[in-house]
């Protein structure tokens, strides 16, 4: 994923699955990512914030999220730095119930994608979104 010419704050937090990098704009979260993913966005020129509004709410749900008390998150995100088409995975992503799984193909169905081995367009986008 690329990130718009915009300002990127982030901001980095511990949790019981290792380090967890997080980015925002000030339109919202706009990405997370795992301190031993392979894959990383170009994250020159962010500036570290961690009393970013987004930042410091995304840090408390995952905090809560790892404590046990609560299964799914509301905060406000920034999906716009994407392709169109990574765009409507992510949007299909975030319709999928806590809890609730769907396979690759179900997912391209939903974002239209119908013809054989849409799959496979899906996982990268899938993949490089983090939020």
């Amino acid at each position: 994923m690329k990130f718009k010419r915009t300002v990127i704050y982030t901001s980095h937090i511990d949790t019981p699955l290792g380090g967890i990098t997080m980015a925002a704009t000030d339109e919202g979260l706009a990405g997370v990512w795992f301190d031993q993913q392979r894959h990383w966005p170009d994250t020159t020129g962010w500036q570290t914030r961690d009393d970013h509004p987004a930042l410091v709410e995304a840090a408390a749900q995952l905090h809560d999220y790892f404590a046990g008390k609560r299964d799914n998150f509301d905060m406000k995100l920034d999906l716009s730095h994407g392709t169109a088409f990574q765009q409507s995975v992510w949007q299909a992503l975030l319709a999928i119930p806590a809890g609730k799984t769907m396979t690759y193909g179900a997912l391209s169905v939903n974002v239209g994608k119908t013809r054989p081995r849409c799959a496979q367009w899906v996982l990268p986008s899938a993949a490089t979104r983090s939020a």
